[in-house]
C-alpha cells in the first residue's frame, strides 16, 4: 500500500501538467513534468524496504535538473522529464 501514490503520480502528473500548460501558455509559463525514481529523502528513508540510500538519487540531483528547466528558455521546451537511479534496468 506503500507504493500505491508512485504508479497514481506518474499517471496523473503528465495529464495534469499537459492540461495546465495548456491553460498557461497565452501567458508565457512554462509547465514542466519531473517523474523521479527513488530519491533519498525522509520519506524513503521511513518506508520497509530493501532500497539501500547509497542506491537512491540525491536530492541535489532533482535540483540541478530543476535549475536547468528554468535557465533552459529558448524555443525549445521540455515537456517532461522521467529519471531512474543508475543501478534499475532501463525502462521505456
Amino acid at each position: 500500500m506503500h507504493w500505491l501514490p508512485e504508479p497514481v503520480g506518474e499517471l496523473g502528473s503528465p495529464c495534469f501538467s499537459k492540461v495546465l500548460a495548456q491553460e498557461v501558455r497565452q501567458d508565457n509559463i512554462r509547465v514542466h513534468t519531473i517523474l523521479p525514481g527513488g530519491v533519498d529523502t525522509d520519506m524513503t528513508g521511513d518506508l520497509d524496504t530493501q532500497l539501500e540510500s547509497s542506491e537512491l538519487m540525491a536530492p541535489s540531483d532533482i535540483a540541478e535538473i530543476v535549475m536547468f528547466l528554468l535557465s533552459h528558455r529558448n524555443n525549445a521546451v521540455i515537456d517532461s522529464i522521467r529519471l531512474r537511479r543508475a543501478v534499475k534496468e532501463p525502462w521505456f
